[in-house]
């Protein structure tokens, strides 16, 4: 993970995965919490990105949930489970399409709902 994160955001990824719930000091207890954060992360894809990137990263929003064990009051085993969605940054320039090629958008459940009208 750590040659994909830009080095700042590290600490948003602490954060984010520090469950902060109240928990007995007494039993076991499943934790669970929904979470929406933004990070810079590098491709490792060829040079198609087409102005997307700033500085070698792209922003990255994610949506997703933390979940956890408390036992004994401490929290063990945390697990991120989070989808991510590339921000675009404003004023890109729009990439001209081929005859062959066409544009579509999808809903993270990939329905289309978007079809270029090619």
């Amino acid at each position: 993970m750590s040659e994909f994160v830009h080095p700042e955001d590290f600490s948003v990824l602490n954060h984010v995965m520090s469950i902060n719930v109240g928990v007995p000091q007494t039993y076991t207890q499943k934790l669970e919490s929904s979470t929406q954060f933004t990070l810079r992360m590098t491709s490792k894809l060829p040079k198609r990105s087409c102005g997307f990137m700033f500085a070698g990263y792209k922003t990255i929003l994610c949506t997703g949930f933390v979940r956890g064990i408390a036992v004994n009051g401490i929290v063990r085993g945390e697990i991120l489970l989070a989808s991510g969605q590339m921000i675009d940054r404003p004023g890109l320039p729009e990439v001209p399409l081929s005859s062959q090629q066409f544009l579509f958008r999808t809903t993270p459940d990939l329905r289309i709902v978007f079809c270029d009208s090619r």
